[in-house]
């Protein structure tokens, strides 16, 4: 809905109420679009023509009626924009805090080198996607880049077999450890809460038992180790930032009471992400409802 004058390009249809509240076209046109794409041509270019969508069917009532559910869905969507907002601050209070309590440690706790923090890291590898009985009926959970978009692997969508795991470089990697994406896209992380293996360019990253995997989370998800981890990537068909340079970067690891002091913190405002998440996920669920029950 345009809040200024203004014009638009062609393959844009503009339609200015008269008689009628803009708020409740506006969710009527909303409701019915799913019904409305039956209208598209097919051609190079989808498209409903100026024609065609003025003979397409949209509710109507009186004037007070259309005022009344058009003000009360308007609201409802202020209050969903409202709740993004929330969530998007509280995403980056999370950032901040992270930052100067690993710039805090980096200042003052001995640096080692990233070598040092665990037990065993590795990337995966990917088993011949020519042969079916590499993935076909497959138990091993196998996480690609699109599976890091969390802090913890919960679910995946990909599976391979025992004999793709073992005709390929991919590994298992124990519960709880870092799922860190070193190839392309550089940087996405993840706690696995459940044994999986990867591709290609995404690392396994064991840590040692007297380093706690959250703080752990909390230091790779940092400004400085993103620094620290751009300064060596190398650049090629894929930009790439190997292991063996990674092991190369010096990070703060305090004792574990410490640790666990950082990681409590973050994960208190990751928690209330998630509360506001919810939240967000009941007021959507709420509109489709209300725009089913009002447009049948």
């Amino acid at each position: 809905m345009s809040k200024v004058e203004m014009s638009t390009n062609q393959q844009i249809n503009t339609i200015v109420p008269t008689g009628h509240d803009a708020n409740f076209v506006f969710y009527t046109i909303q409701s019915r679009f799913p019904r409305y794409l039956s209208s598209i041509a097919v051609q190079a270019v989808p498209i409903i023509s100026k024609s065609a969508f003025e003979k397409l069917e949209n509710y109507t009532t009186s004037i007070d009626e259309e005022v009344k559910i058009g003000t009360f869905l308007s609201l409802l969507d202020e209050r969903i924009a409202t709740q993004n907002k929330i969530i998007e601050d509280l995403k980056k209070l999370k950032v901040a805090i992270c930052n100067k309590l690993i710039d805090n440690l980096v200042n003052h706790e001995p640096l080692i080198r990233f070598t040092e923090v665990y037990s065993k890291a590795g990337e995966g590898g990917t088993p011949e996607t020519s042969k079916s009985e590499y993935y076909e009926n497959g138990n091993i959970p196998f996480i690609k880049i699109d599976d890091l978009s969390n802090k913890y692997i919960i679910s995946n969508k990909d599976f391979i077999t025992d004999l793709g795991l073992q005709k390929s470089s991919a590994w298992i990697i124990p519960t709880h450890s870092l799922i860190y994406s070193n190839g392309a896209t550089i940087g996405a992380i993840s706690i696995n809460t459940y044994e999986v293996c990867t591709k290609q360019g995404i690392l396994g990253i064991v840590p040692q038992t007297s380093i706690s995997v959250e703080y752990l989370y909390c230091l790779m998800s940092s400004n400085y180790f993103s620094k620290q981890v751009h300064r060596i990537i190398t650049h090629g068909t894929m930009a790439t930032a190997y292991l063996k340079d990674i092991n190369k970067i010096k990070v703060p690891i305090p004792c574990m009471q410490k640790q666990l002091e950082i990681a409590n913190t973050i994960s208190s405002v990751t928690n209330k992400i998630g509360t506001e998440l919810n939240i967000l996920s009941l007021l959507l669920k709420q509109k489709q409802y209300l725009l089913q029950q009002m447009f049948i």
